[in-house]
């Protein structure tokens, strides 16, 4: 059997077609409702389910009408399909409404026009400077241009470049693409090395200290050592020298044994505007302790040392414990730190002084030169 899933119109045959009236009063019989069966091959009374009925190619054509919903429904040989009634009858037409009321004449408007008003005429305005400002290049140098113009006015252009970054000069310095602040740092232009400083004091009393130990190579293995003969040392605690290494001679001049005293500052070993330090200038940073049995404590850096005394830095001096050198060994990493000074005792030691983990003075000692101690350079005075 064929068939066609878009037929839409009543399914009625001649022989069952069948057409039921009900009619059923409701309140005062002004109001009907009629229920119609069509010619449904069967019909589920009230409460049964579509459902329960099987719609398979065996039952292809087959209707049924649902009391439920009120509609039939047509088998298509897998799904139930609805089927919609016929158009009904036109309904009877309205009678026709009421005529509306004429509105009332609107009043005319008023045709007259008001002219505008030309206000008066601005003041002139008075002639501008017609005089020229001269500007050009006052300086250029260490990449600071300064412009100075006829009218008296200055400014500052920058064209020092760190990578790709301008900076001012002025304030910062560019070592290997890297910016530094002047007032926290300086480089030694003998190797490149950046080093920490602060000032230490105030007034007549105030001292600019290196804030890390010196890490200059001089004579290597003979003169100077990183601790344990490991570069990773020296970065991190500065290099351990000989006392002639110090004072930037040779063991021949100023060696074990030679005679060698200097009169301060001694520039010695240190960078460009720096010197040694001295027993005046390390007895000066005692005098800003608090308290004479805390010195050790307020000189050395925070971390770095085994346990016993706790370092506060509240100088901002950062001693670190970088061990010392002796007769071919090295002793003392992160239990000790020996500074050398510029002042002989002599002809066979110099005056240093240290510090160790267990205690919180500072010690004076007189110590063979030919030992390998660190070295703090203190900023030239102005």
């Amino acid at each position: 059997m064929r068939y066609n899933k878009k037929f839409l119109g009543l399914f009625c045959s001649a022989t069952f077609c069948l057409l039921f009236l009900s009619l059923v009063a409701c309140g005062d019989g002004d109001n009907k409702v009629i229920e119609v069966y069509d010619d449904s091959d069967q019909v589920l009374a009230a409460g049964k389910k579509l459902s329960t009925e099987s719609c398979d190619t065996s039952a292809v054509g087959k209707k049924v009408f649902v009391a439920d919903s009120g509609a039939s429904y047509f088998c298509d040989g897998n799904d139930w399909v609805k089927l919609k009634g016929g158009a009904g009858d036109d309904g009877l037409a309205g009678s026709d409404g009421k005529d509306g009321a004429s509105g009332e004449k609107g009043v005319k408007g008023d045709s007259a026009q008001i002219p505008g008003y030309t206000g008066p005429m601005g003041e002139k305005g008075e002639r501008g400077d017609s005089s020229k400002v001269d500007c050009g290049i006052a300086s250029d140098s260490a990449g600071v241009i300064v412009l100075k113009c006829s009218d008296g006015r200055e400014s500052k252009l920058y064209s020092a470049l760190c990578l790709d970054s301008a900076y001012n000069p002025e304030e910062k310095f560019c070592v290997q693409g890297v910016l530094f602040d002047l007032d926290k740092y300086f480089v030694d232009v003998r190797d490149n090395q950046v080093y920490r400083y602060a000032v230490i004091g105030e007034g007549e009393n105030a001292m600019t200290w290196m804030t890390e130990n010196l890490n200059y190579a001089f004579n290597d293995g003979k003169q100077s050592w990183c601790y344990d003969n490991k570069e990773e040392n020296c970065k991190k605690y500065g290099r351990l020298y000989t006392w002639a290494a110090v004072l930037n001679r040779t063991e021949e001049e100023c060696g074990y044994g030679k005679k060698c005293n200097v009169a301060n500052p001694f520039h010695g070993l240190c960078p460009e505007g720096w010197h040694v330090s001295s027993t005046a200038e390390w007895l000066l940073l005692f005098e800003l302790e608090k308290e004479e049995d805390s010195s050790g404590a307020m000189l050395r850096s925070k971390d770095g040392w085994n346990e016993g005394v706790k370092g506060t830095d509240d100088l901002g001096f950062a001693a670190l414990p970088g061990g010392y050198y002796s007769y071919g060994s090295f002793y003392g990493e992160s239990t000790i730190a020996l500074f050398w000074t510029s002042n002989f005792i002599d002809n066979t030691s110099a005056q240093s002084y240290g510090m160790t983990y267990d205690s919180k003075d500072v010690t004076y000692d007189a110590v063979d030169e030919n030992r390998g101690l660190s070295l703090r350079c203190v900023k030239d005075y102005q």
